[in-house]
C-alpha cells in the first residue's frame, strides 16, 4: 500500500514539475506580448496626430481618387484611442504574467524541496490565474455584447 502512495507522489511530482516549465513557458510569453503591446501603444499615442495630418493631406490633394478618399476617412480615426487600449490591454496581462510566474516559481520549489507548502501555493497560483481569467474573460466578452451594437447602429447611420 505504502509503495503505491510512493509511486502515486512520484507521478503528482512528475506532473507539477512539467506544469511548471509549462507556466514558465507561458510566462515569458506573456511578458514578451506586454512589452509589444506597450511599445505598439506608444507608437499610436506619439504618431497618432501625425498619423491624422497626413490622412488629411493625402485627402485633400487626391479629391477625385475613390480608393485614397475612402482610406483618408481613416484620418478621422483616434490613434491615441486605441493606443490607450493597447495600454488597458497590457495592464490586464500583469497579473497573468504574476501568477504564472509564481506558480512556475512554487512548482519549482515543490519538486526540488518535495515541499507539501510550495505545492499548495503552485495550486493556489493555478486558481488564482483561472479565475482571474475567467473573469477576464466574460468582462471582455460582456463589453463585446455592449459595443457591438453601437457600432452596428453607427455604420447604418454613417451608410444614411
Amino acid at each position: 500500500m505504502e509503495e503505491q502512495n510512493l509511486k502515486l507522489q512520484d507521478e503528482v511530482k512528475q506532473y507539477v514539475h512539467s506544469m511548471g516549465r509549462w507556466y514558465k513557458f507561458f510566462g515569458i510569453l506573456a511578458i514578451v506580448g506586454c512589452a509589444l503591446m506597450v511599445l505598439g501603444a506608444l507608437m499610436m499615442l506619439l504618431t497618432g496626430g501625425m498619423m491624422g495630418s497626413i490622412m488629411e493631406n493625402a485627402s485633400a490633394s487626391a479629391m477625385y481618387d475613390a480608393d485614397i478618399a475612402a482610406a483618408a476617412g481613416m484620418g478621422s480615426m483616434p490613434f491615441w484611442l486605441l493606443g490607450i487600449f493597447y495600454l488597458i490591454g497590457a495592464g490586464t496581462e500583469v497579473p497573468i504574467i504574476i501568477y504564472l510566474l509564481r506558480g512556475a516559481k512554487a512548482a519549482e520549489t515543490a519538486v526540488a524541496l518535495n515541499s507539501n507548502e510550495a505545492a499548495a501555493s503552485f495550486l493556489a497560483n493555478s486558481k488564482s490565474y483561472w479565475k482571474y481569467y475567467g473573469i477576464l474573460t466574460i468582462v471582455v466578452l460582456a463589453f463585446c455584447i455592449i459595443v457591438l451594437p453601437i457600432i452596428i447602429i453607427g455604420a447604418v447611420a454613417a451608410a444614411l
